[in-house]
């Protein structure tokens, strides 16, 4: 019987520490100052730009806000005039407050019932 044996991935040895590359040292090139020059310059204009836009927005803001407190007031006055509008509404259209409605708003009263007329005595 045969039996295999595994192979592994990778056959090469580790490098010597005598065939490695020599360590070299990194130097800042002068793309790299560029591309930060770059950066930094894109920043301060955007922050320039963002700047010039709240300066631009801010002062209406002031006015704005008045005229919506005004807009606000007056929502409630009309929802207090219209809850007071509903209620009369209700109280007309009840037909359980026909009668004293009727009674209110003329004179006539209910043919069982007497007028009673109070008089000053002389």
């Amino acid at each position: 019987m045969l039996t295999m044996k595994p192979t592994p991935l990778f056959q090469t040895a580790p490098p010597k520490p005598s065939e490695r590359s020599p360590i070299t040292k990194l130097h800042p090139s002068r793309s790299g100052w560029w591309e930060s020059g770059l950066q930094i310059g894109f920043n301060v204009v955007v922050s320039v730009v963002a700047i010039s836009a709240l300066v631009q927005i801010l002062p209406e803001r002031n006015p704005r806000h008045a005229s919506l407190a005004q807009l606000e007031a007056d929502v409630l006055e009309r929802e207090d005039r219209v809850d007071r509008l509903h209620e009369r509404f209700v109280y007309y259209f009840d037909p359980s407050q026909l009668q004293s409605i009727v009674r209110e708003e003329s004179q006539k009263i209910h043919p069982q019932q007497r007028p009673i007329v109070w008089v000053d005595a002389p």
